[in-house]
């Protein structure tokens, strides 16, 4: 009989140790497996996604105060990742938003919503890429970033992270929430998000709120009088492709548009690089349709390192030193190669009505410098 006490005794208390130990792990993982970030703010509207750890509905309280004073309530439906789309917004508008999900509230930040077409306004915004493998350097450039003054939005030049897996997706955006909770991100698709490991798959598509004008992974923004090419260098751009009739329909179009002042395209492959990758097989056709139609500037990533490129009127950026290793200068490309740096880097864009300025900056040690200025 005593023995059968023991055993007893001995069960529950294997029991109470299970019981404690299962309790704290659930508890350890409440709250937000991906913390709330932005993507692609519009004149109207802001994107934002979560995941939190179980599924659960979700509050966002959004507010032109403060405070958050005065907020209206948007309610998500039940699940662990959450894409929302809050809409009814005023074309540049500072707004305040507050979320609550899986028992844990975010602190109170901050966005504002893109002028509208036509609009001639200041605004400025950044690029930067690349930002896969060394995790403390892309710490150190978000960082940078973060300290700029009154950036609108943020455009990434594609390669997030090593692959397209769950782990990568959640470590990415691990690193950069600070500088998306305020920071509506332009995502680019790059080589380096598909899941070597499962079939070349993506997990991305899942994390990426679709925008208007486009698929997932190639589209087109329009913020002011600034109008932004995304493509997909991972998807054919040969003249006979379906993506390379989409560009130049929309080229098309823009092209002479009274409202446009610059015309952008962003890509993660470059039409011209000196960096290791070189340039683009095939690249000279998409420089014809960019000369055709007006292009002032190429942004691209691949090569981790920063350059500044120019080719018949057009300037050409590398800007893919976001924290992947960095490269020197390896290839003579066809384009004149004004400036290269290998080092984590990024650019300021700033449009002011007709005019544009471009100040690239290196990040060292933590801290951020210019290395040019035009």
């Amino acid at each position: 009989m005593l023995k059968l006490q023991k055993k007893v005794l001995n069960f529950f208390a294997l029991f109470g140790i299970f019981f404690i130990l299962f309790t704290t792990c659930c508890n350890g993982n409440l709250g937000f497996k991906i913390k709330p970030v932005l993507q692609i703010a519009t004149s109207n509207s802001i994107g934002i996604i979560w995941e939190t750890y179980s599924d659960d509905k979700g509050v966002i309280k959004i507010s032109k105060n403060l405070d958050i004073s005065g907020y209206v309530i948007y309610e998500t439906s039940f699940n662990r990742l959450q894409k929302f789309i809050i809409d009814g917004l005023e074309p540049g508008t500072r707004y305040y938003y507050q979320v609550t999900a899986g028992g844990e509230i975010t602190a109170i930040n901050t966005f504002k919503t893109a002028f509208e077409k036509g609009c001639r306004q200041k605004f400025r915004f950044i690029v930067y890429g690349d930002t896969r493998t060394n995790h403390d350097d892309h710490l150190d450039v978000c960082v940078s970033m973060i300290e700029e003054q009154e950036v609108n939005f943020v455009v990434h030049t594609g390669d997030f992270a090593d692959k397209g897996s769950f782990y990568h997706i959640v470590k990415f955006f691990d690193i950069e929430k600070d500088l998306l909770a305020c920071n509506p991100i332009l995502p680019v698709y790059g080589n380096h998000e598909a899941d070597f490991y499962f079939f070349f798959d993506t997990h991305w598509i899942d994390y990426l709120l679709p925008a208007s004008g486009g698929t997932w992974s190639y589209y087109y923004y329009s913020y002011g009088n600034l109008f932004i090419l995304v493509l997909d260098t991972n998807q054919s751009l040969s003249k006979d492709s379906t993506q390379y009739k989409w560009a130049e329909d929309n080229l098309m179009k823009v092209y002479g548009d009274e409202d446009i002042d610059h015309i952008m395209v962003i890509m993660h492959e470059p039409v011209y690089s000196s960096g290791k990758h070189g340039d683009l097989p095939g690249g000279e056709v998409l420089a014809d349709l960019f000369e055709e139609y007006g292009v002032n500037v190429v942004f691209q990533g691949h090569d981790h390192n920063y350059e500044r490129l120019e080719k018949n009127g057009i300037i050409y950026i590398t800007s893919g030193g976001g924290g992947a290793p960095l490269y020197s200068m390896y290839n003579n490309s066809d384009a004149d190669s004004i400036t290269f740096e290998e080092t984590l880097c990024y650019v300021i864009v700033n449009v002011d009505g007709k005019s544009l300025n471009f100040q690239a900056k290196r990040v060292l040690d933590g801290d951020s410098s210019t290395i040019e200025e035009f």
